[in-house]
């Protein structure tokens, strides 16, 4: 399946012998676990391709629980409800949730919540280093947690609590 002409990313020269960049299709990062890159994200942008996000430090999947932002589980077993750890990335760079249809969105707060409402006030970039996750507009992390913090740009003492992977949902075969 062919995403669309950006369906190539560069292979994680940290897992090769090799030190030249090799491209590889999207489909062959189906259902492995690849730290968050600007290239993949790209990618990702408005395709409808569905993923989920793990932490690196928790293992922990982003989770929508009852309408609430949180983490859950081990990062392998996606549990009874599976679409409550699903994400699609649209075309505006807004994370949408598979259970609600919904926006992630930030509270004021640092903290998270889900709506219906499509705006620009809610887009997301990979940050400074791979596997970040920022919201654009708020200027903060995805933390462990679920929740945003510091300034998107200082990763501060726990850096991996910031990083994410991307989990690549198989695509229906057609």
């Amino acid at each position: 399946m062919v995403l669309n002409d950006r369906s190539y990313i560069f292979q994680d020269m940290q897992k090769s012998n090799d030190r030249s960049p090799q491209l590889l299709p999207v489909d062959a990062l189906e259902d492995s676990y690849v730290l968050a890159s600007s290239q993949l994200w790209d990618v990702l942008c408005g395709s409808e391709r569905q993923f989920h996000l793990v932490n690196a430090a928790t293992s922990k999947f982003l989770d929508n629980l009852n309408g609430q932002m949180n983490v859950w589980g081990d990062g392998i077993n996606t549990g009874h409800f599976p679409e409550n750890i699903t994400w699609k990335l649209d075309k505006n760079m807004q994370l949408v949730n598979l259970k609600a249809n919904e926006i992630l969105v930030p509270t004021g707060t640092n903290k998270l919540q889900f709506t219906k409402w499509q705006s620009a006030t809610s887009q997301w970039k990979v940050g400074p280093t791979k596997g970040n996750l920022v919201h654009v507009q708020e200027g903060k992390f995805l933390d462990c947690d679920g929740s945003l913090w510091g300034n998107g740009v200082d990763t501060g003492l726990f850096p991996r609590n910031l990083q994410w992977y991307i989990k690549l949902i198989p695509s229906p075969q057609s």
